[in-house]
């Protein structure tokens, strides 16, 4: 493979750096609640904006179609583990088990194998060409595909973590409040500039900003892990947090 540096690729290469830094740190406290959700959103990030650095940096087409499919192991799996967070940052776990666990993750790994296969059916991207205006970017067509499994069910994924960190700011109190609504602005950004992309708005053709501002939730999820302590839950505040839940239901 061939890469040259350019701009996009280096932020993106920066948005990666800064969620695995925020992994490590959620897993390595995965014992406190949230933790190993966190940690599950920032790997798949990290592997999302990884490959998105390499797609925008190599320089064949060829290359570039490989490492998008790559970067579509985070970007299907993304909006659940967000979900799965909502969820357990709502003191809901026993919503979850192993049947649901599988059930939410259907449809992203038949994205994902529609992906891997598209050569042969074209359900996701139905053809490709070069961005004529330069910048090495690559411009993907849509297939039916990718608008019910990429787009539709993430968006439905996201729309439901949202309500539930909203859900969460409206009922909680002062730290866990403002925690809910950093986390809200976090997850909202790139899936505002994605809107945009699958919309046809960007300032390139072919140029994905999703993977570019994903380096800000990065830093805001980082700001509510160092700066708002969403890590660091004493036993006490856990369950004060338990008992304004159940007041509220």
């Amino acid at each position: 493979m061939t890469f040259v540096a350019t701009p996009y690729a280096m932020i993106s290469a920066a948005a990666a750096g800064v969620a695995l830094v925020v992994a490590i740190v959620a897993w390595l406290r995965r014992g406190v609640p949230c933790a190993t959700a966190l940690a599950a959103i920032m790997v798949a990030t990290t592997v999302w904006s990884s490959a998105a650095a390499l797609e925008y940096a190599a320089v064949a087409i060829p290359d570039k179609i490989f490492l998008s499919k790559l970067s579509y192991f985070g970007v299907v799996s993304t909006p659940v583990f967000f979900l799965l967070f909502a969820i357990e940052f709502n003191q809901l776990g026993r919503w979850i088990n192993m049947r649901t666990m599988v059930l939410l993750f259907v449809v992203p790994m038949t994205t994902l194998l529609l992906v891997l296969t598209n050569e042969r059916h074209g359900l996701i991207w139905p053809g490709f060409a070069p961005n004529d205006a330069g910048g090495n970017l690559l411009v993907y067509q849509h297939g039916p595909a990718f608008w019910l499994g990429a787009v539709g069910y993430s968006y439905l994924m996201m729309a439901a973590g949202t309500l539930l960190f909203l859900r969460a700011a409206y009922r909680l109190r002062h730290q866990r409040r403002r925690q809910a609504m950093m986390i809200t602005l976090a997850a909202l950004a790139p899936w505002f500039v994605n809107a945009l992309y699958v919309a046809g708005i960007t300032p390139a053709p072919g140029l994905e900003l999703t993977p570019l501002v994903l380096v800000i939730s990065g830093l805001i999820f980082a700001w509510s892990v160092f700066g708002l302590q969403l890590l660091d839950l004493t036993p006490m505040a856990r369950r004060m947090l338990t008992e304004i839940m159940a007041d509220g239901m």
